[in-house]
């Protein structure tokens, strides 16, 4: 990503997740309980060459930068407005979204044979966003695990062996640096020196995501939302990328375009701000890779 004004990105960043706290906002969340709500102070020099030391590696560029001049923990953990019922295992939801952003969700039964309950949930039942430099140690090192699963040295024939060094090559593209709720993972794509970000699937099928933004876009188009969170469907769903009509290559690689200024992104923000996002510059929405 081109230079920016790293203090006044910090500071837009700051607004946003301080308008998530306000209870006085206008917001369709004024009145979620927030589970996490963390912005904290950049890191020091200190903080990052010890991170660097222990894994064996240089942060690339754009994650060193964030977490230098931005905040070495970004956490943002709520619900929608709503509670839970008694008597039923769903949430009752203070309003539901628009219609593009409803599905039905099912409930089973006790015994779990059948499907009991059939209720409307929203996609986006909350905000799960979380970006912490600790955290790389983690992610970084667990990448090492699932190249150990999908050895091709191990594979059943060489149909699965082809597809497992398919896998390993989409792992070693990126440097891994953030683990999604479902084990998945975000890095940062170390081929070309765009630094573009890379959403790795761990399941085997699909090698995962390529998206053509960076690191400070990503995040800006994450706090523009209310900061959805980076699980597959949530990164789907904001998609702007034209669909194709090309046979898929396995393991399935997906060019993904997320985007809170997409038809479906603003709509969106119009819902869940209701006018009351604060104040933001250009470079929360910026269009460089």
């Amino acid at each position: 990503m081109s230079e920016i004004d790293l203090a006044a990105y910090r500071a837009d960043l700051l607004a946003i997740v301080k308008r998530l706290l306000d209870p006085s906002a206008a917001r369709v969340g004024r009145n979620v309980k927030p589970f996490k709500m963390i912005f904290e102070a950049p890191a020091s020099e200190a903080e990052l060459s010890a991170v660097e030391q222990e894994i064996g590696a240089t942060l690339p560029s754009d994650l060193r930068r964030f977490f230098a001049a931005v905040s070495k923990e970004i956490e943002v953990s709520f619900r929608l407005p709503g509670k839970r019922l008694e008597a039923a295992p769903w949430f009752d939801y203070e309003e539901l979204p628009p219609e593009r952003f409803v599905q039905w969700a099912y409930a089973p039964a006790a015994d779990g044979s059948i499907q009991e309950f059939s209720y409307r949930s929203p996609i986006l039942t909350g905000g799960l966003f979380r970006l912490k430099l600790e955290d790389v140690l983690q992610a970084y090192g667990a990448v090492d695990g699932w190249r150990a699963v999908y050895d091709p040295e191990t594979a059943a024939d060489e149909e699965m062996a082809d597809h497992s060094r398919g896998l390993l090559e989409f792992f070693d593209a990126g440097f891994a640096f953030a683990t999604a709720p479902n084990g998945d993972w975000l890095a940062v794509d170390q081929r070309d020196g765009s630094e573009r970000l890379l959403h790795v699937s761990h399941e085997g099928e699909e090698a995962g995501i390529e998206l053509d933004q960076g690191l400070f876009q990503f995040v800006g188009h994450q706090a523009l939302l209310g900061f959805p969170g980076y699980d597959f469907p949530n990164l789907f769903l904001f998609n702007t990328a034209p669909e194709t009509d090309e046979e898929p290559v396995y393991p399935i690689v997906t060019d993904v375009a997320f985007r809170a200024t997409g038809e479906t992104g603003q709509a969106w923000q119009d819902w869940f701000w209701r006018g009351d996002l604060p104040e933001a510059s250009a470079l929360l929405a910026g269009d460089e890779k």
